[in-house]
């Protein structure tokens, strides 16, 4: 049985989940954007945890690389890049709009891993340029 982990970090909630190409096996939501970082490792250590699943033991990464906001799309990415090389396991980039539920997502990896239409290494697609605003000087102005 082929089981991916799923990362979903273009919409909000921002959503993780094991799957296989017919089931969802396990699901967590991070709905506070500014904990991402802090929480998406985390998270994906208690998902294998509670489904008994171990990392290298994973089929494939799919990851939403956009369009979406800069920095959630940039958490994202790194994870799974880094998740990815960390682990030896192909990436599996899809574009938010081809995957509206989770059961759509993993389906399309599990297609797309069929055809080996993966990658190494995923870049973020914020659909536009990224809006960076400028550092603030002593006085607290931009």
């Amino acid at each position: 049985m082929r089981v991916f982990l799923l990362i979903d970090t273009a919409d909000e909630p921002a959503v993780i989940a094991l799957a296989t190409a017919r089931k969802v096996l396990a699901e967590s939501t991070l709905a506070d954007r500014k904990r991402l970082s802090e929480e998406l490792l985390s998270r994906i250590d208690w998902l294998c945890a509670e489904s008994g699943t171990k990392l290298a033991g994973l089929s494939a990464i799919g990851i939403v690389n956009g369009p979406g906001p800069f920095t959630a799309l940039r958490i994202g990415t790194a994870v799974a890049n880094a998740l990815g090389y960390a682990h030896k396991l192909p990436l599996v980039p899809v574009d938010r709009e081809t995957a509206p539920s989770l059961l759509a997502f993993a389906k399309l990896v599990a297609e797309r891993l069929q055809k080996r239409d993966v990658v190494k290494a995923v870049l973020p697609n914020y659909g536009r340029e990224p809006t960076i605003t400028p550092p603030k000087d002593r006085r607290g102005t931009r």
